[in-house]
């Protein structure tokens, strides 16, 4: 079966196949879980035990609760990503996440 969407009376109707969504998600988590894999074999590599969680959602949120539940003493977080006139009107992660965390955070 599939769905039709219709974009616009301009650009006419889109054939989208029905699992098409679930699909792109479940690719999504599946690479992101292989670049956590790899980051975590890096981490074993320099003798760092390390775990990883894939998780969705607002990512400084997500941070903060885990920190939260998990009672972690220290975050670190990136100091990359977005700039300038965005980071300016949604803010960065490593600041909401420095702005509110229960403990301190080390921003690399």
């Amino acid at each position: 079966r599939e769905a039709v969407v219709s974009t616009s009376a301009l650009t006419g109707i889109v054939y989208v196949p029905e699992n098409f969504i679930e699909d792109i998600k479940h690719e999504v988590e599946q690479k992101g879980a292989a670049i956590l894999e790899e980051a975590k074999q890096k981490a074993a590599e320099s003798g760092v035990n390390a775990e990883s969680l894939y998780v969705q959602g607002e990512p400084a949120h997500q941070i903060l609760n885990i920190a939260k539940e998990q009672h972690f003493n220290l975050i670190v977080v990136g100091s990359r990503g977005i700039s300038g006139f965005k980071e300016m009107m949604l803010g960065s992660v490593s600041h909401k996440v420095s702005q509110l965390s229960p403990c301190p955070v080390l921003i690399v």
